[in-house]
């Protein structure tokens, strides 16, 4: 834990609410080192949301405390990424790859003109063909003649 966060953490004012004891404070923090949310914390720590919401409203300085220690993971994974990119190329490869997008990343062309241009009767020709190409069989929907042409059956 850093100097700036046992300095705070000192200074956090536990009487302001009695129902977080220094021991469910302590398990909180280890959540958010963790980078927990604030609901696997409480969880973590068997404390509800209310009851930390309620404390977290009253100690400004706990709330500083828990914005340290979420960041914390996360400079943890950029120091070592920066690290590895030194030494191994796939890495360097990799954070290219998500920080320079437009330049590194994996480039995909999608043409979705490609059958826009198509009349009805082409787009309806096509689809049979790729029906019939899955195997799919041909069901004739009835037309407006088929049902002049029925016969009406009276019983």
């Amino acid at each position: 834990m850093s100097a700036q966060t046992q300095q705070i953490r000192s200074e956090v004012d536990l009487d302001n609410h009695p129902s977080i004891t220094r021991s469910v404070l302590i398990k909180l923090e280890q959540a958010f080192a963790m980078g927990c949310t604030d609901k696997e914390a409480c969880l973590f720590a068997g404390t509800t949301l209310t009851t930390f919401y309620d404390y977290q409203r009253n100690n400004e300085k706990f709330a500083k405390v828990k914005e340290i220690l979420k960041a914390n993971p996360v400079l943890k994974a950029r120091q070592r990424v920066v690290t590895e990119v030194a030494t191994d190329t796939k890495a360097a490869q990799w954070y290219l790859e998500r920080k320079c997008r437009n330049e590194f990343g994996p480039q995909m062309e999608i043409n979705v003109n490609k059958y826009s241009a198509l009349s009805i009767e082409q787009k309806k020709d096509r689809l049979e063909e790729l029906a019939e190409m899955l195997g799919y069989k041909r069901l004739d929907a009835p037309t407006s003649d088929d049902v002049m042409d029925a016969e009406i059956v009276e019983e």
